[in-house]
């Protein structure tokens, strides 16, 4: 017996989502893929997909506290700098005017661009996911100049004084992941 296309098959499952459905589930598809080592492209591409979105419902709010909204970044230069961080995501996205080009992608900024994805969920006083907060305790790990949760520090300082290789702060946060996904 043939098997024939039907509208229903394909129309007949549906999520209902709000805009922070969409957010948290796009960071946390991220969140994992960057810790499992998924593609560096398919990474930027759903971590800027949840980032914009996660910034337009910011803006909604009033809240514009993302690296493109910085007041140190001058208003004659934003709208370069904000074409210039958005230059991956577009690329990837897009070939009508550029079909044969090619471009050097810097993917190492990759966690500082989740960062600032969780940060405008966190804005919009959205709650966060164990991934979230698991990719959180990975950025104070690794940068504690740059994120420091008083509340954590004490234990991960006692990580960090014992851990030689910072790259174990990325297997852990994969165990944790891991642990995480096990347990449902």
């Amino acid at each position: 017996m043939e098997d024939y296309f039907t509208e229903e098959e394909f129309l007949s499952d549906e999520l209902i989502l709000s805009k922070a459905d969409v957010i948290r589930r796009q960071l946390n598809a991220g969140i994992r893929m960057f810790f499992f080592d998924w593609d560096a492209v398919a990474l930027h591409t759903v971590v800027a997909a949840g980032h914009e979105v996660a910034r337009d419902v910011a803006h909604s709010k009033g809240i514009q506290n993302s690296i493109k909204d910085s007041p140190l970044i001058s208003e004659e230069e934003r709208k370069k700098f904000i074409e210039a961080v958005n230059f991956p995501q577009n690329f990837f996205k897009h070939a009508d005017r550029d079909p044969n080009s090619k471009m050097a992608f810097r993917y190492r900024l990759i966690p500082l661009f989740i960062f600032d994805a969780v940060s405008q969920y966190v804005a919009v006083n959205e709650e966060l996911t164990r991934e979230m907060k698991i990719f959180l305790m990975w950025v104070q790990l690794k940068y504690p100049s740059l994120l420091r949760y008083e509340f954590a520090e004490k234990d991960l300082a006692q990580i960090r004084a014992t851990t030689k290789d910072p790259s174990a702060y990325h297997a852990l946060a994969r165990d944790l992941l891991n642990e995480a996904l096990s347990s449902h």
